[in-house]
């Protein structure tokens, strides 16, 4: 078989990795909320967390498939219509990443026992999705997967960096996130189409996309603490210790320290401006 010819068959076993993927987190999304959400709340919102992050994780590990086969272009396409797919898709009030959790934990709308326990499911379903990866790559229906599942078995860390600057990298990652929405929400009127969530979400898009271009080879710039876990938790490079302040402390702390500025610049408004830009 030609490379071409190789190449092409790649992107069709991605695809269908990428849609069998999906297809599953939502049956197994519909069973929780048919049979055990009016059971009992606190085990559906752990599963549920679980399904999202696994789903989130499993299709973000296959995009380096894109990345080894056709370039950093396709990989950044893939990736913005990931991240605009899962905003659009997943159930309301999941997202596949810990720091929406947090968030809800520092806006004071969570508690932190509740917060911990479905950050721990997440970080298992991320687990679960780096193994469900090395299954399918087990088949070997591409050449480029086979590549994939022997490199797995040795992985090396993404932190190509000393552990100060990646703490940083990753904090201003999440940072740069955060603050580009509550940004819009805090500093535009009630009625402007910078609150507009259909304008938010491009824009969020394009700048997660483009903090990836930059970061990739630095961190791998998750700004997703379950997803860094699920594929490169336990590789060669990085402690455990400083895998979990550069891919985990970083995000929450960057998480934090938003929420508290967007609270510190509602403060600032007068009751008139309060008014606005609620209407």
């Amino acid at each position: 078989m030609s490379t071409e010819d190789q190449d092409s068959l790649t992107m069709v076993v991605s695809l269908l990795y990428f849609a069998f993927t999906i297809l599953l987190s939502r049956f197994f999304c519909s069973l929780i909320f048919s049979f055990i959400l009016h059971r009992s709340q606190t085990v559906a919102t752990c599963l549920l967390d679980f399904v999202t992050t696994f789903q989130v994780c499993a299709c973000s590990i296959e995009n380096a498939t894109f990345l080894r086969c056709y370039g950093m272009p396709s990989y950044l396409t893939v990736l913005f219509c990931q991240l605009y797919w899962n905003s659009i898709s997943l159930p309301t009030g999941y997202s596949g990443n810990p720091c929406q959790n947090w968030r809800q934990f520092v806006a004071g709308r969570a508690k932190l026992a509740g917060t911990a326990g479905r950050m721990a499911c997440q970080l298992a379903g991320g687990q679960a999705a780096f193994w469900f990866a090395r299954s399918f790559w087990s088949v070997g229906l591409t050449a480029t997967h086979g590549q994939r599942l022997a490199a797995s078995a040795s992985c090396v860390s993404d932190l190509t960096v000393p552990g100060a600057a990646g703490f940083g990298l990753e904090f201003l990652g999440v940072f740069a996130d955060s603050m580009l929405v509550g940004g819009l929400a805090a500093f535009s009127s009630g009625d402007s189409w910078l609150r507009n969530e259909e304008v938010q979400r491009p824009l969020l898009y394009v700048l997660s996309t483009w903090l990836t271009y930059h970061g990739l080879y630095l961190t791998g710039m998750f700004s997703n603490p379950a997803n860094a876990s699920a594929q490169t938790l336990g590789c060669r490079g990085t402690p455990l210790w400083l895998h979990f302040a550069v891919y985990w402390a970083a995000p929450l702390l960057a998480v934090s320290l938003g929420h508290r500025l967007e609270a510190v610049a509602a403060a600032t408004q007068t009751p008139a401006e309060r008014h606005e830009k609620q209407q």
